[in-house]
């Protein structure tokens, strides 16, 4: 419902994060308003310089100018314009926004704007999108404010960047949203719940993020792999009675934890499944390899397990060249696949 309501303008990256090259944006809501009748509200009073209750800035200026005290995970202020106490949620994001290539995720900057415009509906208590938000600000003395960390896509930079915010002395999260790509919630996941942190992720769907030992702070808002496979097997099998499926997949924590969900439901049912490996950002020679391996198993159903349009982009085009894309093949994406900035496909 938000991303629906969102005016979509990709900022650039602002300064880098103290101790760290990955740089820091502090909103992501730049360009954002409600829609109402499919008209956006550019007089919103959150568009405005002045900063009042009302502003999206708001409780960000708070935290920055007033007394704060630290209980738990909150912080205790008091609110100037009411008098009143209120506690402080700081929300930390890990998303991608651009990988290590400089490639642009345009569907992660909606995703943050929607939990922006949820943050400013919850502390203004605005019911126009989630009605139980009508007045909650009157009943709720909790205020949420946020950052957001762009993660390259890498696990590394990801735990570097997470380290510095869970370490430092003030400024401190009440919880971490996140991350976007399953190999990063994996280990930020960890980090967050040995430092106390609440994690959640709306999109890291690996099946191997359901073991709790090791990061039992963390949640989601979406189900796993497992639940992919069991959807597609139902589809294919039950539904269009394909007995031999070439599953192609990228080869990374999300793309072999659904295919061990897929194979393990398929062999079960006596399909037979061909597996075809493929790695992001592989070379135009690479991609040619992996349609060739795909063409040599003759099979007419491709399933194919990936994350971003640019690696769909890749594999339909070198399969129309090899001749297994056309009326004659079925080829399904075996979940959503995430859009890239400035890709565009010719009709047909």
């Amino acid at each position: 419902d938000y991303q629906a309501r969102v005016l979509l303008v990709p900022p650039p990256l602002s300064t880098p994060l103290p101790g760290s090259d990955i740089k820091v944006s502090p909103r992501i809501i730049f360009n954002i308003a409600a829609v109402k009748s499919n008209q956006i509200n550019m007089e919103n009073p959150m568009f405005t310089s002045e900063v009042t209750p009302d502003t999206y800035s708001y409780y960000d200026a708070l935290r920055q100018t007033e007394p704060m005290e630290r209980f738990g995970n909150v912080d205790l202020l008091t609110d100037p314009n009411t008098g009143k106490e209120i506690q402080i949620c700081h929300l930390v994001g890990l998303s991608v926004f651009n990988f290590l290539d400089g490639a642009a995720l345009d569907w992660t900057y909606l995703g943050a704007s929607s939990i922006e415009m949820a943050i400013h509906h919850f502390n203004t208590g605005d019911g126009s999108v989630v009605p139980a938000f009508q007045d909650i600000h009157k009943r709720c003395p909790i205020r949420l404010t946020s950052e957001w960390l762009d993660t390259r896509a890498s696990a590394f930079s990801a735990l570097r960047t997470l380290t510095d915010v869970v370490t430092r002395t003030s400024n401190k999260p009440c919880a971490i949203i996140g991350a976007t790509f399953s190999s990063v919630s994996l280990l930020t996941s960890t980090l967050s719940s040995v430092h106390g942190y609440p994690q959640i992720s709306w999109v890291s769907a690996s099946s191997d993020l359901n073991v709790r030992d090791p990061r039992p702070l963390f949640s989601r808002t979406m189900v796993s792999t497992d639940s992919f496979g069991r959807a597609a097997i139902q589809l294919l099998n039950t539904q269009l009675n394909y007995q031999h499926i070439t599953v192609l997949y990228l080869n990374d924590n999300f793309g072999n934890a659904y295919l061990r969900s897929f194979v393990g439901l398929a062999s079960r049912l006596g399909i037979n499944t061909r597996l075809v490996p493929f790695d992001d950002g592989m070379s135009p020679e690479e991609a040619r390899d992996v349609i060739a391996e795909v063409k040599k198993g003759g099979y007419r159903c491709i399933f194919v397990i990936l994350t971003t349009s640019g690696q769909l982009e890749v594999l339909l085009k070198e399969g129309f060249v090899q001749g297994v894309v056309g009326p004659d093949y079925f080829w399904l994406a075996g979940n959503g696949v995430i859009p890239s900035m400035g890709l565009s496909y010719p009709k047909g």
